[in-house]
């Protein structure tokens, strides 16, 4: 696999203080289904992806942060290098390809200013 396409553990958000960052001072933005909190000026890029527990069944739980994973891999050459970027799913994907996924994520991140 080709390293722009790779998806390692420093591009992850993992840990609390991390989270609590983007939460604390990122920019909010709305979805149908998700909703992202974006924060720049940071060091290299990053995402973090919470699925809420409301969604029932963590084998749908699971495919959706697969789905969001993807995404972000396929096209964070979208997204500036000093960004971090927070997903936070809150309602069942109706469409769960990862067509639909991908509009979304990408048309929140246009919104956000970041592209």
């Amino acid at each position: 696999m080709p390293k722009e396409a790779s998806f390692s553990k420093v591009e992850r958000i993992t840990t609390k203080k991390e989270y609590q960052a983007v939460f604390e001072k990122g920019r909010r933005i709305n979805g149908p289904f998700m909703k992202i909190l974006c924060s720049s000026g940071e060091k290299d890029r990053k995402i973090g992806i919470i699925i809420s527990r409301r969604i029932k069944g963590s084998v749908k739980r699971a495919r959706y942060k697969r789905l969001l994973r993807e995404a972000y891999r396929r096209n964070k050459n979208m997204i500036p290098f000093d960004m971090k970027i927070v997903v936070v799913v809150f309602k069942d994907i109706r469409d769960d390809n990862y067509a639909c996924v991908t509009q979304a994520l990408l048309a929140m991140i246009k919104r956000a200013g970041v592209e």
